[in-house]
């Protein structure tokens, strides 16, 4: 069961403890009712599919200081300025009006503390020329560097394309939040 829930991306946890539920149930009537083969074989799935929950809990589980948590319980602020620490943890992506940085939060301020933060968010840092024709020190980041910052931040969102990538799913699987 632990194993078989790696394959099992997408999953309603309440109905896998449901239909758990229903099969120890049947396994008890089946064996009040003197089927032993029924009630094994309803009993092993029931064993099985807990394995199923026990696996995605195990797989799908985030820290308490992990950015994934701290959005769930809305407690990173979006919209707002937010200071931050963090390391960019991929190469940089150049565009033409914007650089996009992969970073690797260490923490956020929230009024005038600061809370630790793990877990990797996109940060989209615009271009900007001084008069001199010269960038600015920030476009000289690259891999590796630390940086800290302020930043308006968003979840990411889909186009809604028909056909079209599901961008915050491959976020996601890349641990992007």
């Amino acid at each position: 069961g632990i194993l078989a829930s790696r394959a099992l991306l997408h999953y309603c946890f309440a109905g896998i403890l449901l239909a758990d539920l229903l099969l120890i149930a049947a396994s008890l009537i089946a064996l009040k009712r003197n089927r032993l083969k029924t009630a094994v074989a309803a009993g092993l799935t029931s064993i099985w599919l807990a394995g199923v929950a026990l696996g995605v809990t195990e797989r799908d589980v985030f820290p308490k200081d992990h950015l994934h948590s701290l959005l769930v319980g809305n407690k990173f602020p979006l919209g707002e300025l937010v200071a931050f620490d963090a390391c960019i943890s991929e190469e940089i992506e150049r565009r033409p009006q914007y650089n996009l940085l992969t970073v690797e939060l260490h923490g956020i301020r929230i009024k005038d503390q600061w809370i630790p933060a793990r877990g990797k968010a996109l940060l989209r840092m615009p271009i900007m020329q001084v008069e001199d024709d010269d960038s600015l020190p920030a476009e000289n980041l690259h891999y590796g560097d630390r940086m800290r910052g302020w930043a308006e931040w968003t979840t990411p969102r889909n186009f809604h394309n028909p056909g079209g990538n599901d961008w915050v799913e491959s976020l996601v699987g890349r641990d992007i939040f």
